[in-house]
């Protein structure tokens, strides 16, 4: 009926949105966050239209985008006679939907998992489903269908705490996915049953634009015509390559950072230090003492214009170290790669020319710009 369509939707999706926002607060800044999903999710997922599929597992979703999607659900099953399940099914078909209530609010849940993620980006919150366990429930399912728990597949209740045990204590890489029961990564709209090779999400991409102030070149406040844009581009777990075309450049060398926040309301001086989660000292890119956000310099023809590709093994574009929502920075002089006059690295602001260890030594922040998730290729 629509009312137990709705309380499904309550229990799986807004339940858990509940107890997880009363218990943030409580959280240490390296609290971990485990989502008890489904398999139905992907399997849901799966069946919708290729518009809703991509609604529900844009890395870059939002909670308006699931009420949306959760207001357009509802509004299917209100105009359909409770007693008619085939009529239902149909109405959800035209609408680019599947059926499955319960699938449903798994598939919004995995779509809030990785919401919660990027608002929380130094905890780990991940989904994942225990697998087909044997429960008071799922006892009622197998006695229907004329079989024994175990013929029906179903795991004892210990087997379905392995994943969110590794989920808990483990070390799980990156942040927002969704587990199997065997505790490998899996796919957020397709099956992936246990013992399956685990999901590869092929190549994540992340675009920044930069321009003087992190603003559009009419209303930037100073003179500095550096414009571009860099493409960052997932490889592997190990590997980014990083990607600038840039104009408006004086001729020669120019330092160019990820700094911590996309913050310009007092335009590039707002954006925060070099991006360095683990405490290090301004360094190369080939160095192995170096922040997140060293990548050195880029080098501008008579034309002032910059293009080049690099890989870095330190940029991640999800996960708990991911640079997404952070910057990119374009500066005015060279980075002397931490090997220049470091007579002076206390001082705040640092003092240009008297910080290498810090900043480089790099000068003025000519362009800046936030980066950006585009999606999984």
């Amino acid at each position: 009926t629509a009312s137990e369509f709705k309380s499904w939707v309550d229990l799986n999706l807004y339940g858990p949105k509940r107890v997880t926002e009363a218990f943030l607060p409580l959280l240490s800044s390296t609290g971990r966050v485990v989502m008890i999903s489904s398999a139905a999710g992907p399997v849901y997922v799966s069946k919708c239209s290729e518009e809703n599929k991509k609604k529900l597992i844009d890395p870059q979703v939002t909670w308006a985008d699931i009420e949306a999607m959760v207001t357009q659900v509802f509004a299917v099953v209100d105009t359909v006679p409770e007693a008619d399940e085939s009529a239902r099914d149909s109405a959800f078909k035209a609408a680019g939907l599947g059926s499955g209530y319960y699938g449903f609010s798994k598939a919004a849940l995995n779509a809030y998992t990785q919401e919660l993620a990027r608002m929380h980006p130094s905890l780990r919150v991940n989904a994942c489903t225990p697998g087909f366990i044997e429960t008071d429930l799922t006892r009622q399912m197998a006695a229907r269908h004329g079989k024994t728990p175990k013929e029906m597949g179903m795991k004892p209740p210990e087997a379905g705490a392995l994943v969110a045990l590794y989920l808990t204590l483990g070390d799980p890489p990156g942040n927002g996915r969704y587990y199997g029961s065997d505790a490998v990564r899996s796919p957020l709209d397709a099956y992936r049953g246990p013992g399956m090779p685990p999901y590869d999400p092929g190549y994540l991409v992340a675009t920044c634009v930069v321009t003087p102030q992190g603003k559009p070149c009419a209303v930037g406040s100073v003179d500095s015509k550096c414009s571009g844009t860099i493409k960052l581009t997932r490889l592997s777990d190990e590997e980014t390559q990083v990607e600038w075309s840039i104009c408006g450049l004086s001729p020669g060398m120019h330092g160019l950072h990820i700094h911590e926040f996309a913050d310009f309301s007092n335009g590039c001086i707002s954006a925060g230090p070099h991006y360095n989660p683990f405490g290090k000292a301004h360094g190369a890119p080939s160095d192995n003492e170096r922040h997140v956000g060293d990548l050195g310099n880029i080098i501008a023809g008579e034309d002032g214009v910059s293009t080049g590709v690099l890989i870095d093994k330190l940029i991640k574009l999800e996960g708990v170290y991911s640079v997404v929502g952070r910057s990119f920075m374009v500066h005015a002089d060279p980075d002397d790669l931490g090997k220049g006059d470091n007579s002076d690295p206390h001082t705040k602001p640092p003092v240009n020319g008297k910080c290498s260890k810090v900043t480089g030594n790099a000068g003025m922040r000519i362009a800046c710009g936030e980066i950006m998730l585009e999606g999984a290729l």
